[in-house]
């Protein structure tokens, strides 16, 4: 049981920490909207946490931004 529940308390802290990145990093691109790093390191955070959907529209819109770099 007490293996358990450190199982559980590790889980929970990886989630809660994984939590805090995306919010950090959703603040960071409120400021930049084009901060690529902080998109590609949101969506790696999603992708931990199985929140696949998320995570690809963030991926998508670095694809997007580099597209859009590329013909400027």
């Amino acid at each position: 049981e007490e293996k358990e529940n450190q199982k559980n308390f590790l889980k929970k802290n990886y989630e809660i920490n994984y939590d805090r990145a995306i919010f950090l990093y959703s603040k960071a691109i409120k400021i930049d909207n084009f901060s690529v790093t902080a998109l590609i390191k949101r969506a790696e955070a999603f992708y931990r946490i199985k929140e696949y959907e998320k995570s690809l529209q963030d991926y998508n819109a670095v694809i997007i931004f580099n597209l859009i770099s590329n013909f400027k």
